[in-house]
């Protein structure tokens, strides 16, 4: 074949490989940094909007429906909601005797990231005593399941439980102050556009109310929750993030009490209280 036939045949086909590749192969997710809001400060604290089908907004502590949200905020047929970021306990609200913390996860992507590109999720580890027995934990979600990796912070793998283990594992005896912590999660969801998650022009959001509902207000409760909430990227996009946390409460029949929310080693993550 003639040399500048075969050079001309060889530019078809790259350019023709260009145009006809699947649009999806470009899409692309990075993250550019992580805000763990949690509240607590010396001023309220407010999580963004979230929609919910009327009927379905958290019965949470603190979350109600929105009086007067900006238009467009929801799809039609569905309702706005926010809530109030911090530490919940009986002595707050009565009619809802529960002890835990609402907190809202804020990502910050990187420009032209597409947010359904990403792989978002959560996970979790729980221990929660009344008067002094252990409790059983709830289930796992269905994702994310298998080992996690991030970054060059230690430990740089995490395992997680397999949802078809069931049961939330229990959270592993750890200090602080040596940064040795649990090494075993179960699954808490988070890995799309919910209810609880919503994705947003540059950014994905999400919150959470880990709470122990209990019916004597009297009685001695406790709960320690570890969290790790994160954002991978995706496609042909670069950056990851990583919150790693615990929120820790107690409740000695009149007054809550608890370390609060303690961070831990993390990526490229910040929190706001």
């Amino acid at each position: 074949m003639d040399t500048r036939m075969s050079k001309l045949l060889a530019v078809v086909a790259v350019v023709s490989a260009f145009v006809l590749a699947p649009a999806t192969a470009w899409a692309a997710c990075g993250c550019q940094g992580m805000t763990l809001r949690v509240g607590g400060g010396a001023s309220p604290m407010t999580s963004g909007y979230y929609c919910a089908q009327p009927g379905r907004v958290p019965d949470w502590p603190g979350c109600a429906q929105a009086v007067s949200p900006p238009s467009g905020t929801c799809p039609s047929g569905q309702v706005a909601f926010r809530c109030q970021l911090g530490g919940t306990a009986p002595a707050q609200s009565p009619a809802q005797p529960e002890l835990g913390w609402n907190f809202e996860v804020v990502a910050t992507l990187k420009p032209s990231s597409t947010p359904a590109q990403c792989k978002t999720g959560q996970v979790v580890t729980t221990n929660k005593f009344v008067d002094g027995n252990l409790l059983t934990n709830g289930d796992t979600a269905d994702e994310p399941v298998g080992p996690l990796t991030f970054g060059t912070v230690p430990p740089t793998v995490i395992a997680v439980v397999s949802s078809q283990l069931s049961y939330v594992p229990n959270v592993n005896t750890h200090s602080t102050s040596t940064q040795t912590w649990t090494p075993v999660f179960g699954a808490d969801g988070y890995e799309e556009e919910s209810r609880d998650l919503k994705y947003r022009v540059g950014s994905i959001t999400w919150i959470d109310g880990p709470a122990k509902l209990f019916g004597n207000r009297s009685s001695r409760v406790s709960g320690q929750w570890e969290f790790i909430s994160f954002v991978k990227a995706s496609g042909d996009g670069s950056g990851e993030c990583m919150c790693r946390f615990v929120i820790d409460r107690t409740w000695d029949g009149t007054t809550a009490g608890g370390r609060g929310v303690v961070l831990g080693p993390s990526v490229n993550c910040a929190l706001e209280t």
